[in-house]
């Protein structure tokens, strides 16, 4: 994606761990409690490829010193707590019309 493509900004991207477990009584998967806890959720990118997350691979730019700023820029936002997470998907859900 081209900054043009993503209204002006670089593409910088990053995944969170939610961790799951298995609750028998439940027969079904559950949230752990250590991805509400209150703190922010770690990245799946974390020493990604010896890359420090977050990432800008997908960004397609002539400018590498300023992808390179903007990614900096992201890392230095917290990832969101569980509680955030929940409510952006909400609002993502809502926006594609599938609420």
């Amino acid at each position: 994606m081209t900054p043009e493509e993503n209204g002006g900004h670089h593409l910088v991207e990053d995944a969170v761990v939610v961790y799951l477990k298995y609750d028998f009584d439940a027969d079904d998967w559950i949230v752990d409690r250590a991805a509400v806890d209150g703190g922010a959720l770690f990245s799946q990118f974390s020493d990604y490829k010896g890359v420090e997350a977050p990432l800008t691979e997908e960004c397609v730019c002539d400018d590498p010193t300023a992808c390179e700023q903007a990614r900096l820029h992201a890392a230095r936002t917290s990832l969101p707590t569980g509680e955030e997470l929940m409510h952006r998907i909400r609002d993502a859900v809502e926006a594609e019309g599938r609420a």
